[in-house]
């Protein structure tokens, strides 16, 4: 499926009624403007004031080519190479998850907890692309951040995001699951994303979804979904300072088995709050 040469105001109408199919309209109209915005240069305000522009055929012929794997389903995100998280370009691939906007919540409350802690000890676990782990060495200027994964190609995604933003981040490759030993100690935070999708929620997603982003990353079997956190709580307690915090993304439909996880392990002061969209993603507790 090809889009004729025309006016980007029209390219985009064409791209977003395809589109719609696949998505609803007010993401399919982002995501044309992405498209537009990074094959011909022109920012969403310029795409208004120079709506009658026509593009070369170098620039049709690209514009054809990424709505070409748009139209298959594959995320722009993907298909760019690149997304945006916290005010910061990221570098995704296949193998690392398309960070979501709740997860900037997940961040600040890290950040804010982390701000006035002298020269902080930081580890991420299951940093994927790294925003997480970049993004907190680059608004915490002092801090010493970790950030672990289970493969070396997904950590190659995020020492590129580390090297794009001049940060320093140590990166670790690790099984949650195995030798504990191999991740740092004396820590004040532990932030994690980690999976918490169940495989009967899986019937509930898009498509696009489903076929392109790494399962690995996002499903738990239905009869635990909340064994990463069980995890997550026995390392933290082994590796956080006393007074250390642990803040997670969590599945709002166990919250109460996600706060279980820590409290079995003697945490205190759990707290799950709501993310912008009202629902109960966000956990923190502390090491007493």
């Amino acid at each position: 499926m090809t889009v004729e040469s025309s006016t980007i105001q029209c390219i985009k109408n064409k791209m977003t009624d395809e589109l719609s199919g696949l998505y609803d309209k007010n993401e399919a109209k982002n995501i044309t403007s992405l498209l537009i915005e990074n094959v011909c240069k022109l920012d969403k305000t310029r795409q208004i004031s120079e709506a009658a522009y026509v593009p070369d055929d170098v620039k049709m012929n690209e514009i054809n080519r990424v709505f070409r794997k748009l139209i298959s389903g594959m995320p722009i995100q993907y298909v760019l190479g690149e997304t945006e998280f916290y005010g910061r370009k990221f570098m995704v691939s296949p193998t690392v998850l398309i960070p979501r906007p709740e997860t900037e919540e997940v961040v600040e409350v890290a950040i804010n907890y982390c701000t006035n802690r002298p020269q902080p000890r930081i580890l991420d676990i299951g940093t994927g692309s790294g925003i997480i782990a970049v993004t907190l060495a680059a608004e915490l200027n002092e801090a010493e951040v970790f950030a672990s994964d289970i493969a070396d190609d997904i950590l190659s995604v995020a020492k590129r995001n580390a090297s794009l933003h001049h940060v320093q981040v140590s990166f670790i490759c690790h099984n949650l699951w195995e030798h504990p030993d191999d991740l740092p100690g004396k820590l004040d935070c532990i932030v994690s994303n980690p999976p918490y999708i169940t495989e009967e929620e899986k019937k509930h997603m898009h498509q696009h979804v489903l076929n392109h982003e790494p399962h690995e990353a996002l499903f738990v079997p239905d009869n635990d979904p909340v064994q990463f956190y069980r995890q997550i709580a026995k390392i933290a307690k082994q590796k956080l300072r006393d007074g250390g915090m642990v803040v997670c993304e969590i599945n709002e439909a166990f919250a109460t088995e996600s706060i279980k996880c820590f409290a079995d392990v003697n945490f205190g002061n759990i707290f799950v709050y709501d993310d912008i969209n009202k629902k109960s993603r966000i956990l923190t507790a502390t090491k007493t």
